[in-house]
């Protein structure tokens, strides 16, 4: 799915950072002063990427077979890419009181696709061994 990605990786890593730290009223100004129009929405078309390929990994989680097409993923960065300008440098006013619990919330979610990520790879690896087990005690496995 990261053939539509085509993102510069210093403004990729501007936009998580964008995303992922509380930003003061003082930074904020300077930010706002920094970015170009164009820097702002290369941030904003990498924070949608991001935001595209992890939608991908999670659904993934759920449904190991599923494929984002690069089609649908630019689609996707497109969809998103006005949202995601939002998010680029300062929150937004109206999220401001409600930070704390957007954080907790993404720890915690994060901590549960996580959960569910190392739950698959053990069943695997029981599966697996368990396969080998039956191989050589000479059971047959079932059809």
């Amino acid at each position: 799915m990261t053939e539509y990605q085509e993102v510069n990786p210093e403004l990729e890593a501007l936009a998580a950072t964008a995303a992922d730290q509380p930003v003061t009223e003082s930074e904020t100004e300077q930010q706002g002063e920094q970015l170009t129009d164009h820097e702002h929405e290369q941030a904003a078309e990498a924070l949608a990427g991001t935001i595209v390929a992890g939608l991908e990994k999670m659904l993934q989680m759920r449904y190991p077979y599923f494929e984002m097409d690069a089609d649908r993923g630019r689609d996707g960065v497109e969809a998103l890419k006005p949202v995601a300008a939002d998010f680029v440098g300062d929150m937004p006013d109206w999220l401001k009181p409600y930070a704390k619990y957007l954080g907790a919330g993404l720890f915690i979610g994060g901590c549960v696709f996580e959960a569910k990520r190392q739950e698959k790879i053990q069943l695997q690896e029981q599966e697996t061994k368990n396969r080998g087990n039956q191989s050589e005690h000479g059971l047959a496995e079932p059809a």
